[in-house]
């Protein structure tokens, strides 16, 4: 088939080709951490890749309390790293949409 041929449509993903990271967004947008603290746990030596799951997994989890939860429940580092990067994106977004809040975190 050739590229003209093809009259679907293209879905991007932030998790691109990684595969784990795609099935564990699923499970946090169910509310489920599980499979967040392995798929994160396998990263630790790989500082790019550890980056990029923690960075889409906080994007996923931003509007849900399951980053509060899953510290709450199991404290370690894979938990506070999601925790921290759902509060930098809380903040981020507050900024961009000009809550009166977020002039507490200057």
């Amino acid at each position: 088939m050739t590229a003209g041929l093809f009259d679907g449509q293209y879905v991007w993903h932030p998790a691109a080709d990684d595969r784990v990271l795609a099935s564990v967004c699923v499970d946090i947008r169910a509310g489920r951490w599980a499979s967040a603290r392995t798929a994160l746990a396998e990263t630790r030596a790989d500082f790019g890749l550890r980056a990029h799951r923690s960075l889409v997994l906080a994007s996923e989890a931003a509007d849900s309390d399951l980053a509060e939860r899953w510290l709450a429940e199991e404290p370690g580092p894979e938990s506070a790293l999601v925790w921290a990067r759902v509060a930098v994106h809380r903040a981020l977004r507050a900024a961009d949409a000009r809550d009166e809040r977020a002039a507490a975190l200057e």
